[in-house]
């Protein structure tokens, strides 16, 4: 089974954030659902750039933070499409 936790940084770096899931419930799922643990990207995406007085401008500022972090993903060829 792949450990737990493995991931990468923004540089593509294997960090091992196994220290974030002791004693936590989701260590109790099925192991269907911790064996997808590790195997998808997450992105770290900040609401701060949503606080506009704008819905329009937030939703805007928001579509730019995902497309630039699916860039980063591409880019670094931690996902394909």
């Amino acid at each position: 089974m792949k450990k737990i936790g493995i991931g990468y940084d923004r540089d593509g770096n294997v960090v091992d954030n196994s220290r974030y899931f002791d004693n936590k419930k989701i260590m109790n799922a099925d192991k269907k659902i911790l064996d997808m643990m590790g195997k998808y990207p997450v992105i770290n995406l900040s609401l701060k750039a949503a606080k506009q007085p704008v819905f329009l401008t937030a939703f805007k500022k928001l579509r730019d933070e995902i497309i630039n972090e699916y860039r980063l993903l591409l880019s670094r060829q931690m996902i394909k499409i």
